[in-house]
């Protein structure tokens, strides 16, 4: 089976107003294929968007208890508890954070994060996600393509698009997906979801922007699929990031 990946190439970035450089998304593009919607570049303070860096780290605290639902990362996930109560829910357990320390949780593994804070005693922590490979050939398909959708989430995910790449029937790709207990349409949406969940705590893009970069369709409701998806708003979201990374950190995985 080819490699989903080999198709990917470097092209020139938006122009010379843009400021982004290597980290331009349009350096990033589909060799072939559709792109859904807007494709510009979009780094801050040039109209244009970065591609993913190494590292995505976030700073979340909150006063109140507010939980964040169904995170299903493609990626490693570190939490760090920095002050206050923290507690994580997976597999039906829970666990409560030691702030200075950290979890680290497997890639495709579905976890509730709860934060109690109070006036008195705020709950923070931090998320970090590192980006390794996009993934091997040993890995599911469903694996491989949720980590693409995850990096470059502005493309037309289609399963003619995808099969094209990998050299198999679009009816079979399906099949495969189906056997793998997931279908194309909701892999994209949740990793799509978990992007936007990113990008909007760790900065102030226009939400018109933002759905867009996230290739969500024009008519789409993103905001109400959010609230589904989170258990919060959009603009919560925002609010529990303060945007600040604290020093403490001992690691006991």
């Amino acid at each position: 089976m080819a490699s989903l990946w080999r198709s990917m190439a470097r092209r020139p970035c938006c122009g010379p107003a843009c400021g982004a450089g290597k980290r331009c998304v349009r350096k990033l593009q589909m060799v072939r294929g559709p792109v859904s919607g807007d494709d510009r570049c979009r780094y801050p303070a040039t109209g244009c968007f970065p591609s993913l860096p190494s590292t995505m780290r976030v700073h979340l605290q909150s006063y109140s208890h507010v939980s964040l639902h169904r995170l299903f990362l493609a990626f490693p996930l570190t939490i760090v508890a920095t002050h206050g109560r923290s507690v994580v829910r997976r597999r039906g357990h829970e666990r409560l954070l030691v702030p200075g320390h950290d979890v680290t949780i497997e890639p495709f593994e579905t976890i509730d994060m709860h934060l109690d804070g109070s006036s008195g005693q705020p709950s923070s922590c931090t998320f970090e996600i590192r980006r390794g490979m996009p993934g091997t050939p040993q890995d599911a398909l469903h694996q491989r393509i949720s980590r693409r959708v995850f990096l470059q989430p502005q493309y037309a995910w289609s399963a003619g698009f995808i099969a094209e790449r990998i050299d198999m029937p679009a009816t079979q790709l399906r099949r495969l997906l189906f056997s793998q207990g997931t279908a194309l349409t909701d892999l994209c949406r949740t990793q799509r979801l978990m992007r936007l969940l990113f990008e909007a705590m760790a900065g102030d893009v226009a939400m018109a922007d933002l759905k867009r970069f996230v290739g969500w369709p024009p008519n789409g409701d993103v905001e109400s699929a959010f609230y589904d998806r989170f258990g919060v708003s959009v603009q919560t979201a925002r609010r529990l990031a303060s945007h600040r990374v604290p020093e403490l950190r001992r690691s006991i995985a």
